[in-house]
């Protein structure tokens, strides 16, 4: 995953996606990417306690941080909330805690509400239970 990452940057911060869609003023476009590679070097630091897997982590979380609303206000913020929580664990950065935790309250009001009842079971239910779980 590394080496893929590292050759298709291409002096980004991130990897651009494969299927060519351009980054433009569509947040979900910037949480998909930066997200979920995000997630893919917390993983591998967690595996190996490599620092640069950390820091690769961090730069896209940081660069999310500043873009605006990255939320869809669904259960698919459940995976970035869960990101945003595992690098509080590992950083111990306030800002990162503070993220994790609104995705999760946000989260927990739209399960609440019955008319989102079928959006928080299998595949999105699990994305944000992984959210509430790390909260």
């Amino acid at each position: 995953m590394e080496r893929f990452l590292k050759t298709h940057q291409k002096g980004n911060l991130y990897t651009p996606d494969p299927r060519g869609r351009l980054l433009g003023s569509d947040p979900e476009v910037y949480r998909l990417l930066y997200g979920s590679q995000a997630s893919g070097y917390l993983e591998l630091y967690a595996s190996t306690r490599k620092e640069p897997y950390l820091r690769e982590a961090v730069d896209r979380l940081e660069a999310l941080q500043t873009i605006g609303n990255i939320w869809s206000n669904s259960t698919r913020d459940g995976d970035l909330g869960f990101a945003f929580l595992k690098a509080y664990e590992y950083t111990g950065k306030p800002e990162f805690y503070e993220m994790g935790m609104a995705a999760a309250r946000r989260l927990l009001s739209y399960c609440d509400d019955l008319r989102n009842y079928g959006a928080c079971e299998l595949n999105w239910g699990m994305s944000a239970a992984l959210c509430f779980a790390e909260a």
